[in-house]
């Protein structure tokens, strides 16, 4: 499953071929304290910008997966622990 770093190419190409998966947006080292859930699909996390780093660079990353349980288990891989998410998305209200 997908960490994204340093590449929004490769992310928006993500989430454009599966718009029914879901993303966290972490910090760059992330923590149990900010993984903010959304829809692959959600015109926050998925809008091409001019900023070639606007989501996976500035210091944060994307975390995607198909389903939730594949995420939550990215999650844990990438922190070390188990955890879940610390907030879902207003607008796309995964």
């Amino acid at each position: 499953m997908p960490v994204f770093k340093d590449n929004d190419i490769a992310y928006l190409e993500w989430v454009g071929q599966n718009p029914d998966g879901l993303v966290v947006n972490a910090r760059a080292r992330p923590d149990t304290n900010y993984l903010v859930l959304h829809r692959a699909s959600c015109r926050l996390i998925s809008m091409p910008r001019e900023d070639s780093a606007a989501y996976t660079g500035n210091a944060y990353i994307k975390l995607a997966a198909p389903t939730l349980p594949e995420l939550r288990a990215l999650m844990t891989q990438i922190i070390g622990a188990p955890c879940d998410v610390s907030k879902s998305c207003g607008q796309c209200k995964p």
